[in-house]
């Protein structure tokens, strides 16, 4: 008989073996790379708390004793069409799992029952859309055009470059040729500037035709320059989308669905709006309305988690966002009562004192009324729950 582990050890799709008692027996790299568990060979843990399978519209479908692992013992190969995964970090992934139910004549509860197979789900592109140039802009700014990245460091001028940025930071709106000349040349003769920026748009257009990229993507109008948004896929623009959808699912009460797109947006922040030039002024307003985003983000992905009892991912998500605005009152009282909700009253008191001190130090005021109102009753309750007597720290919550 084969060895199920080398089985999967072999295959290109991500798969692990579980045993009868739900533990994971292995997980081949396919799948520890997928779920974010790169870096260990041996995963001592339970199918349920490896996958944190739930459905997309939010029910659990991973828990003890659960309805996959009991049709596997009995032989039934067990399938799910389409599912919310958990990686490591606490983002999810859609996917599918399909399984091969092992027979064993063995009782012991370590046996192995099942191989389960990931596959990620990726909506297929349909029959007439085209492919796109892809522009990155959230962290490194980068093109790539049928998944074969450009190098445009390579690019013979680099005016060329700070051009197309230009026109993505506009999104489709015509850029007119003063404004361009005023930005690469400011001092220069307009006759001079004027036959500089049309060498540069020239430039521009040969680049992109020379990487393969569709005809046209740098229209001019009138004496404006466009950079054709149905043409192209810019990181900036999805984040945005995939933010008002989760919005729209979160105020329809789809909450697994708003969890999923957050997670999808979150993923698409890879950093901050063009990264690369802090001090540019032309790129200054988009990269804080889209920083803000993202820490809206952040915490509202933290808010439905916590409703949801995953203290754990809240909590993380709270400590991604206090990362970036150590002061954000909201998110330090959701990480405190995420704190409670994992049974730790003293971290959370310590976590109370910890934004005290941040908030004198940075801005010199204390917390506000409102956290001192919310979070006193609860760190009171849950430090009598432990059995110990409140010691707080001199102007703390009393």
């Amino acid at each position: 008989m084969i060895d199920p582990v080398d089985l999967i050890t072999y295959s290109s799709d991500a798969a692990l073996v579980i045993s009868a008692n739900q533990r994971v027996l292995v997980a081949n790299k396919a799948a520890r790379d997928l779920l974010g568990r790169e870096g260990a060979a041996k995963l001592d843990l339970g199918c349920n708390e490896l996958l944190r399978a739930r459905q997309v519209d939010g029910g659990d479908i991973c828990r003890r004793q659960c309805k996959a692992i009991t049709d596997l013992r009995r032989l039934r190969p067990y399938a799910h069409d389409r599912c919310l995964l958990r990686r490591a970090d606490g983002t999810h992934f859609e996917a599918s799992l399909r399984t091969i139910a092992l027979p064993d004549e063995s009782t012991a509860s370590d046996r192995p029952v099942a191989i389960v197979f990931i596959t990620p789900f990726e909506p297929s592109r349909g029959p007439t859309d085209e492919p796109r140039l892809e522009i990155r802009t959230l962290g490194r700014f980068s093109l790539s055009y049928r998944e074969s990245r450009i190098p445009i460091d390579m690019w013979a001028r680099k005016q060329a470059v700070e051009l197309l940025k230009l026109l993505v930071v506009q999104a489709g709106r015509p850029v007119h040729r003063e404004r361009l000349i005023e930005h690469f040349w400011p001092e220069t003769p307009e006759e001079i500037a004027w036959a500089r920026l049309k060498v540069t748009v020239h430039s521009l257009r040969h680049e992109l035709r020379e990487a393969g990229c569709p005809e046209k993507l740098i229209e001019t109008a009138d004496c404006s320059y466009v950079l054709r948004t149905d043409k192209v896929w810019i990181d900036a623009l999805a984040f945005d989308e995939m933010v008002r959808k989760a919005r729209a699912c979160q105020h329809a009460g789809k909450i697994g669905e708003a969890i999923q797109a957050y997670d999808a947006a979150r993923q698409l922040y890879r950093g901050d709006f063009m990264e690369a030039d802090l001090y540019a002024d032309s790129y200054a307003e988009e990269r804080e309305r889209l920083c803000e985003l993202y820490l809206e983000l952040l915490t509202s992905l933290a808010e439905l988690r916590f409703r949801a009892g995953d203290f754990a991912a809240a909590l993380q998500d709270c400590h991604a966002a206090l990362a970036r605005e150590p002061c954000r009152e909201s998110v330090h009282r959701l990480l405190i009562r995420s704190l409670i909700g994992l049974d730790r009253p003293w971290n959370a008191l310590e976590q109370f004192d910890r934004f005290r001190r941040v908030l004198r130090n940075e801005l010199g005021v204390d917390p506000s009324p409102e956290t001192e109102a919310i979070v006193a009753p609860l760190l009171h309750s849950a430090l009598a729950k432990a059995g110990h007597r409140p010691r707080l720290a001199q102007g703390a919550v009393t």
